[in-house]
């Protein structure tokens, strides 16, 4: 955040027409993300995703080779969560397709800042795709914050096991030694 003030200032070029907003949703089909990724005009998509940043399918799926094609083109896409609470990462296998893509991670940010975000950032003279998915992963006015991360931690809050936590531990490790899978 800034730590020091700035004169007012307005944005006067906003322009949000090139700009889209798409819900991924289980069973969407790679042609409806394709076919808002060739609107004309359009330099910019956030993907509403599952929980941490998630979508259908795997690295090599027909989503993934849309979006790859699309950044090569210039588009701009962000990944935010359609969860209320929690961020968009690279911490499972489809969230990690999508980075490798090119996809920026919006981490916690939410989506109506993410929109206003990048509406913004592509306004600006002399934009290009390139900064403004650097400055899409910074936190430039509080819309992010500045270290998101996801944190695990024992679902029982205290650290310590119940019992029937503790014999279904058990029970893991036993069938992993029993199967080899150590």
């Amino acid at each position: 955040r800034s730590t020091s003030m700035n004169a007012f200032s307005v944005q006067i070029g906003l322009n949000t027409a090139h700009v889209a907003c798409l819900r991924i949703f289980p069973g969407i089909k790679p042609e409806m993300v394709d076919a808002v990724l060739k609107l004309d005009g359009l330099k910019g998509l956030i993907l509403e995703t599952f929980g941490a940043g998630n979508t259908p399918g795997t690295a090599d799926s027909g989503l993934n080779r849309i979006l790859i094609d699309a950044v090569k083109r210039g588009i701009v896409i962000i990944n935010v969560t359609q969860c209320l609470n929690g961020s968009a990462n690279a911490i499972y296998e489809t969230g990690t397709a999508l980075a490798r893509a090119g996809v920026v991670f919006g981490n916690d940010m939410t989506t109506e800042a993410a929109l206003t975000k990048l509406s913004y950032l592509l306004s600006l003279a002399g934009a290009t795709a390139d900064n403004v998915m650097m400055d899409m992963s910074a936190s430039l006015r509080g819309e992010m914050s500045d270290a998101p991360r996801t944190l695990f931690h024992h679902p029982g809050g205290s650290g310590t096991l119940t019992p029937e936590r503790s014999s279904l531990s058990a029970l893991f490790y036993a069938i992993r030694e029993e199967e080899g899978l150590e």
